[in-house]
C-alpha cells in the first residue's frame, strides 16, 4: 500500500473497502494483527464474501507498488493511487 501523505491503516481500508468477490460480493475482513520478517512489517486480514471460506491477505502498508485485487477478486472501482 504505502504512499507518502496518506497515512497506512486509512490506505488499507480504502484498498479493502474496494475489493470485491469474483461476482462483485461485498467482502467483509478483520485486521488480525501483524507480522515482520527482516525485511518487511504486513499487516494481516481475514476476508471473506458469501460462499467464500475465509482467507488471509497480508498487506505491507509501508512500501508502495501499484494496488492489484487478489486472484479470485475483482474490485469495484480504481484503486487510489499515492499522490
Amino acid at each position: 500500500m504505502g504512499g507518502d501523505i496518506w497515512d497506512g491503516p486509512a490506505r488499507e481500508r480504502a484498498y479493502l473497502d474496494n475489493l470485491r468477490g469474483p461476482e462483485g460480493q461485498t467482502i467483509t475482513y478483520e485486521r488480525l494483527g501483524s507480522t515482520s520478517t527482516t525485511d518487511v512489517i504486513l499487516d494481516i486480514y481475514e476476508v471473506s464474501y458469501a460462499g467464500l471460506e475465509p482467507i488471509h491477505l497480508y498487506i505491507d502498508m509501508y512500501n508502495y507498488e501499484a494496488p492489484q485485487a487478489p486472484a479470485g477478486f475483482t474490485c469495484a472501482g480504481p484503486f487510489l493511487e499515492a499522490p
